[in-house]
């Protein structure tokens, strides 16, 4: 574990990296989900124990949270997904980082330089674009029949989301966009494109593969199915992006951009802003999904065209 420790370092302060062996990248993905179950755990018995603590009935509360609830409640709830997601996703990734990278975590999760504004432009430009096309991959997946036992999980989950999208105050909003959309976007990036993806990239050698088995395994993370298709979808995406731009923020920021956008368009919506509901949005037509593709390879060949090749030429030497 210690022969990181003995890479070269380059002018600029940023490790040169010896040929490794497979194993060496199996061992650290291994103990990377090996971590990230840990902390799984702990983050729900924290959770669970944070809520006895301050006399809250976490159960009642969660079952019996509606639109109707009071803001303190839905509050209570936000604060604890907080606490979840910075327990199950950000402090696994700090905890990898440092037992294998120590001060060189960020060049490992490609975090030691900022994106370009052309690349966080083409980011916002492509999950926009996108928007149709996984909107109808959602439809589709309803499509699929479920076991009773998974659509009964599906209807909680979603009457929690609705729940949680209530917002009559701007505060309301502002801890919305934190929770649903700053630390995902920070934490579930870092465990799966920054940590994940690049990992299995030096396993195999076929990058289209590790990016879209990601993809599936962030979207299984989530278990709910019936947003299967979709989220895989939206992680491929995420995927590209991490890997043509050769920047971790690049994702991030598209992650943020895709949640923030539904979050904020709720909020809107409900305050009378705007008339575009998402939630009773019906089917994309066709013609707007083919359209919507176009334009994405469109983007995806530009951003391509951009990439920075080093990351490619130091995989083909490793091969």
């Amino acid at each position: 574990m210690e022969n990181h420790h003995q890479d070269e370092v380059n002018s600029l302060g940023a490790p040169q990296e010896e040929k490794p062996s497979a194993s060496k990248w199996f061992m650290q993905l291994v103990m990377l989900v090996a971590i990230l179950g840990v902390a799984y755990v702990i983050g729900n018995i924290l959770t669970l124990a944070g809520a006895l603590a301050t006399g809250m009935d976490l159960e009642t509360l969660m079952q019996g949270l509606s639109e109707d609830s009071p803001a303190s409640d839905r509050n209570s709830i936000r604060y604890l997904l907080l606490v979840t997601h910075l327990m199950v996703f950000i402090l696994p990734a700090i905890v990898f980082g440092y037992i294998f990278y120590r001060n060189r975590s960020w060049w490992f999760y490609k975090m030691e330089k900022m994106p370009s504004i052309v690349h966080l432009g083409l980011a916002v430009l492509i999950i926009f674009c996108a928007f149709p096309l996984v909107q109808y991959t959602y439809f589709l997946n309803k499509m699929i029949p479920l076991p009773s036992i998974l659509i009964e999980m599906e209807e909680m989950a979603m009457q929690l989301t609705e729940s949680l999208l209530v917002m009559d105050t701007p505060w309301e909003l502002i801890l919305n966009l934190i929770v649903v959309a700053v630390i995902p976007g920070i934490g579930e990036e870092l465990i799966f494109r920054g940590g994940i993806q690049q990992l299995l990239g030096k396993i195999m050698k076929n990058q289209h593969v590790v990016i879209w088995l990601t993809a599936f395994f962030f979207s299984a993370f989530h278990l709910q199915f019936q947003g299967f298709i979709p989220r895989m979808l939206l992680g491929g995406v995420l995927g590209y992006l991490f890997y043509w731009s050769g920047s971790l923020w690049v994702a991030m920021f598209a992650h943020f951009v895709n949640n923030g956008t539904q979050v904020l368009m709720q909020y809107l919506f409900a305050h009378k802003i705007s008339e575009l509901n998402l939630e009773e949005m019906e089917s994309v037509p066709f013609p707007v999904v083919m359209v919507s593709l176009l334009i994405l390879i469109g983007l995806f060949y530009l951003l391509w065209k951009m990439r920075d090749t080093s990351e490619e030429i130091k995989l083909a030497k490793h091969e």
